[in-house]
């Protein structure tokens, strides 16, 4: 647990402004209805945060600071969907461990989180999407280090090559859930972490700095959750587990994510990284209309195949000013591009078109909805969690970007 809470305060140091920085990226609330925080609120909520993980790792009255600890965490994310980061989703899991589960099953649980992680960051891949888009761009990186490229390859070798990956991942989650197979389990994810981090780091696509400290995280605490042999007496397990009810709410949510693909559950808590197949969208802007846009999006204005068209490149705008990717659902998209022009007002028009999930044979996808932001506003009801941004009341229009 020392690990777990240690990583978590660092990644959560890692992109501060998600935390704080209430001007730069339009927020998505979970709730309509949700008030914004100052950002005083939240610096005690962090601090609050902090000193009870600290506890927990300390094992002060764990079973009181984990459930605080995940109370503070729930009230943070609720203010903005985008904070429900994969690694802090399992943080959630394991708090929920920790608080509500009787001790003697406790790393048994946790392993299945853990062991979750990798079967279903493994399964996500499993599609069209990411042997044609994600898939091929992790291969032709990995050869590049060894001076190598699949350009003269097969295509069935290619394609072979690009699912080691996923299939890997989930031969690393069926190793794990055994007691008897754990340690080859570790020894798999260790190796798989290290290709990561050296795929995705400052050598590699120079990934956000919580993708890499993510990795670190799960490097260390695998084997000291699995080398140490797991206790084989699954029937006492399942005999314990059975008269605790929270620890069926966690058993649920473990299987929540195998709905992931028909939109049960979101991606990010479905741990669904490194996937291609998740929802977006694309927001066009005039190239004419590029030089009285706000002064820090202009660099995220990138060329389209059309002269007189840019696109606003959504990802790199999320992490290089929250520094963490963008949510990968339609819904905070959406969110994003009425933030988008509430801030900079009517004068400057754009056209955006949010996209589904990818269909698994084809990597197809369908229009959720499409227009200017009077189109979009119109179909932001449609989502069961909220799609329209924090209301703010600074515009860009108003720190000095005069319309047109």
């Amino acid at each position: 647990m020392l690990v777990l809470t240690v990583a978590t305060q660092i990644l959560i140091s890692l992109c501060l402004p998600l935390w704080f920085d209430n001007q730069t990226f339009p927020r998505a609330p979970f709730l309509r209805a949700s008030p914004s925080l100052p950002a005083l609120w939240s610096a005690l909520i962090l601090l609050g945060l902090s000193v009870c993980l600290t506890l927990v790792a300390g094992r002060v009255t764990q079973t009181w600071t984990a459930r605080l600890s995940l109370g503070l965490l729930l009230v943070l994310i609720v203010g903005d969907q985008a904070r429900l980061q994969p690694w802090l989703y399992q943080a959630i899991l394991e708090l929920l461990i920790l608080g509500f589960a009787p001790a003697q099953v406790q790393k048994r649980l946790c392993c299945l989180v853990m062991a979750s992680i990798y079967g279903y960051s493994g399964i996500s891949k499993l599609d069209h999407s990411f042997v044609h888009e994600l898939g091929p761009l992790f291969l032709n990186k990995s050869l590049s280090f060894v001076s190598l490229s699949s350009e003269n390859w097969p295509s069935s070798m290619r394609l072979v090559s690009i699912l080691a990956m996923p299939v890997a991942e989930i031969a690393i989650a069926v190793l794990l859930l055994f007691p008897g197979t754990a340690r080859r389990g570790t020894i798999g994810a260790c190796i798989l972490h290290l290709g990561l981090l050296l795929l995705v780091g400052p050598f590699g696509l120079r990934h956000s700095a919580t993708v890499v400290g993510w990795n670190l995280a799960l490097l260390i605490e695998v084997p000291l959750l699995f080398w140490p042999q797991p206790e084989s007496d699954s029937r006492r397990f399942w005999q314990e587990i059975r008269a605790y009810a929270m620890c069926w709410v966690l058993l649920i949510l473990l299987l929540l994510p195998l709905g992931e693909r028909w939109g049960l559950w979101d991606s990010w808590p479905s741990f669904a990284v490194y996937a291609s197949h998740n929802e977006r969208i694309e927001l066009f802007v005039a190239a004419s209309e590029a030089e009285f846009w706000p002064e820090e999006i202009r660099p995220y204005l990138v060329p389209t195949n059309q002269a007189d068209m840019l696109r606003l490149d959504l990802t790199n705008w999320s992490r290089f000013t929250r520094g963490v990717p963008p949510y990968p659902q339609a819904r905070t998209g959406l969110g994003a591009a009425l933030g988008l022009s509430d801030r900079i007002g009517a004068a400057r028009p754009f056209y955006a078109r949010v996209l589904s999930r990818a269909q698994f044979w084809t990597g197809d996808r369908r229009v959720i909805c499409e227009g200017g932001p009077n189109q979009l506003r119109q179909s932001s009801h449609q989502f069961f969690w909220n799609a329209l941004p924090e209301q703010q009341s600074l515009r860009w229009s108003e720190r000095g970007v005069q319309p047109r």
